[in-house]
């Protein structure tokens, strides 16, 4: 640096008689070669800023073609054989990405004080072992504690759920059985709190009661195990990815005496788009283009159990134009098809974000038995199935429907 004495100067020639306190008397001045080593090293620091921001950009297009066209994120309906899943390296890359989309604002809204303290290693390093021990794809996280009434009182005092059992004697003497549930809604409360919690009451003795001895297992979409916090809630209930190879894996496993159950939700997250019984009389159900609970019923020799929830869709209300399945075209629109199309995750427009005062009753049906397991079934034999299925389900509908007591005052129900 080069330095200018700035106030003798002025001094010698006479041009000022005093120096205010506090001001300087010399200027440093950088020379030519301090500003050639300033603008090297800032050239260098853009340069890796630079290469950082292209690595994560290639890194974010890389993983919007995994989940577009690898269906990364994406469950059952994309994943029907064991080559169908993303080979580990690409898995452990995603799963590295989204969690830095986590992780990167835990640095811009905490101080640096708190970021190198022992915590921040620590749940750092407690997440990445998250996200990588595969839990989701047996269950062996769950903890049944959790379950308890206790920790979703909040939610059963909005949804006042209650389940009803068609056959218990039946669901026990099947070792193993699949539920489909019926609607999915925004959010499947009823099923949710009768299944997965054990927040609903038994009120009455011909309400019927669960077979809790078995091992249950409830799938979720894929996405939701990559979002924290939501993957650790989901695996202590139990949830398990609703990938196809998974499930099968988890069915066809020697299990305890008591045997296995299995609860999906086949219509999935399209269901959430007409869920609103203000605009939709009859509830929608979307089953005749889901054949993976069918086929996997038939692989594995599992019943299928339909399970309907009457008031699922009074939860909310949408926002918005029509309830359709169908996407519009506004740029909002084309967001919300590209989430549906990468994460398998259908956004609907919402006018209440928490769930309206309701009651659901969860309706378990008799089970639909599978006389001998088909290693390879064919189409005819699924569509059979199908049959049957629907035909089941249309019968416990109209069994406990009734227009002049709610939650059963529904209209017709409507496959598609």
């Amino acid at each position: 640096m080069l330095t200018i004495p700035v106030k003798d100067y002025l001094f010698g020639l006479g041009l000022v008689r005093s120096w205010p306190r506090g001001l300087p008397g010399d200027v440093r001045v950088p020379t030519l070669r301090d500003a050639a080593v300033h603008g090297a090293a800032l050239l260098r620091r853009n340069a890796l800023l630079g290469a950082a921001a292209a690595a994560y950009a290639f890194c974010t297009y890389y993983a919007y073609d995994q989940c577009k066209h690898g269906y990364l994120l994406r469950g059952t309906s994309h994943r029907r054989h064991r080559y169908d899943l993303p080979p580990p390296h690409k898995e452990r890359l995603v799963r590295a990405y989204v969690l830095s989309l986590f992780v990167l604002p835990l640095h811009l809204g905490f101080s640096a004080k708190w970021l190198f303290s022992i915590a921040y290693p620590l749940l750092l390093i407690y997440y990445f072992f998250s996200f990588t021990d595969g839990a989701e794809k047996d269950g062996r996280r769950a903890w049944p504690l959790l379950r308890a009434r206790f920790f979703w009182g909040w939610l059963a005092s909005r949804v006042e759920s209650r389940v009803f059992v068609a056959d218990e004697d039946a669901l026990r003497e099947n070792d193993k059985i699949i539920l489909a549930c019926h609607p999915h809604g925004v959010m499947p409360y009823g099923a949710f709190l009768g299944l997965a919690t054990d927040a609903v009451t038994r009120r009455a003795a011909h309400d019927g009661e669960l077979d809790r001895a078995k091992a249950w297992y409830f799938a979720a979409a894929s996405a939701y195990f990559y979002v924290p916090v939501v993957r650790e809630v989901l695996l202590w209930l139990g949830f398990v990815d609703a990938s196809f190879p998974y499930l099968e894996e988890i069915a066809g496993r020697e299990q305890r005496d008591a045997g296995v159950a299995v609860a999906t939700f086949p219509g999935g997250g399209s269901e959430a788009l007409v869920a609103d019984a203000l605009r939709i009389r009859s509830p929608i159900v979307r089953v005749l283009d889901r054949f993976g609970f069918l086929y996997l019923a038939l692989r594995q020799g599992l019943a299928v159990v339909p399970v309907y929830t009457f008031g699922e869709i009074q939860a909310h209300r949408l926002a918005g134009g029509e309830a359709s399945m169908d996407f519009g075209a506004t740029w909002l629109d084309r967001a919300r098809l590209l989430i549906a199309e990468c994460l398998g995750l259908y956004v609907p427009y919402l006018a209440n974000v928490a769930p309206r005062r309701h009651q659901t009753v969860t309706v378990v049906g008799e089970p639909i038995e599978i006389k001998e397991r088909l290693l390879e079934p064919t189409r005819e034999q699924v569509l059979q199935l199908q049959e049957r299925y629907c035909k089941a389900l249309r019968a416990l509908h109209a069994r406990y429907a009734n227009p002049a007591e709610p939650p059963f005052n529904e209209g017709t129900l409507r496959l598609k």
